[in-house]
């Protein structure tokens, strides 16, 4: 890091000290000069994602950046006089056909980079989760309270449809829609042991169930040989993170800023082996939300 990029990440961390409430966590050092830049990340990945029983062949893209967020509402912040909290967001983006019919599915997590008013972990504060097919709608989101998560799901199935509950607090907890940001180390290192673990949103919702709470155990690993996505090899960290009705085993560059390369998940829960695949295609850094015109579309395949 030469010496523009050390004061860079300094000013960067010194602020975050000022606009936000309470004390930033303690992040790893080159967090800030490459998260603070002003972009996002987004990796697309070839997808075979099981569904009915059946293999099928879609798109994925995880899209990660650094946001201000209003802890209050936990909303993004548009109001210039409240209290800011940053974030670490990733949009994990599904798109796949089963037979006519196309899945669009987003869910987005939110995960504080500051302590804030329900407490200095890690954890997310927030989980949401859309998805769009010809059949209709879903949307579901799950918050922090205090005591509690509150779920609230709307859907066109007729059990599912506008219902709100709690999910009880587990202390140490992990949820299955966080791992994606977890194995890449970026807040805090990801120990191998056994945890309790919230099943997903977007699991919850293919399989038209309420998330529980689980055991996993997690291990990690780093591959002797070198993994390979398309021409190139990378050194890379494995995580194994196996669920009573989930097996995943993520893929993970050693190298900053260590991307996602690949991912399998097996479902358990079907009985029959059948496992979703990602491989990596392409990466960049682009402040998409800016790129509006004609001129400014990003080729990820």
């Amino acid at each position: 890091m030469n010496g523009y990029q050390t004061g860079r990440a300094i000013l960067i961390l010194v602020l975050s000290l000022f606009l936000v409430p309470g004390i930033a966590l303690a992040l790893p050092d080159n967090f800030w000069s490459h998260w603070g830049d002003g972009k996002a990340e987004i990796t697309s990945y070839e997808l075979e994602i099981p569904h009915y029983r059946e293999p099928r062949k879609g798109q994925a893209v995880l899209i990660y950046v650094t946001e201000d967020f209003r802890a209050d509402k936990q909303v993004k912040i548009e109001s210039s006089n409240a209290a800011k909290t940053p974030v670490l967001k990733l949009n994990n983006v599904r798109d796949f056909k089963t037979g006519a019919y196309p899945y669009h599915t987003m869910l987005s997590s939110f995960s504080p980079l500051a302590k804030w008013e329900l407490g200095d972990s890690t954890l997310p504060m927030k989980l949401s989760l859309s998805t769009i097919e010809w059949c209709g709608n879903f949307y579901s989101q799950l918050n922090t309270q205090e005591d509690d998560f509150r779920l609230t799901r709307h859907s066109y199935f007729e059990q599912e449809a506008d219902s709100v509950f709690s999910i009880k607090k587990h202390q140490d907890g992990i949820f299955e829609d966080d791992l994606f940001i977890r194995v890449r180390e970026l807040i805090e290192p990801f120990k191998p042991g056994s945890y309790k673990i919230l099943t997903s949103l977007f699991f919850a919702r293919m399989r038209h169930q309420k998330p529980l709470w689980l055991k996993a155990e997690v291990s990690v690993e780093k591959l002797k040989e070198r993994y390979k996505i398309g021409r190139k090899k990378y050194q890379v960290k494995l995580f194994k993170v196996k669920t009573p009705v989930r097996e995943y085993k993520l893929y993970v560059e050693q190298d900053f800023p260590r991307r996602i390369l690949a991912w399998e998940i097996k479902y358990l829960d079907q009985g029959d082996g059948l496992t979703e695949r990602a491989a990596m295609v392409k990466s960049v850094r682009e402040p998409y939300w800016n790129m509006n015109r004609k001129s400014d579309n990003i080729a990820l395949w």
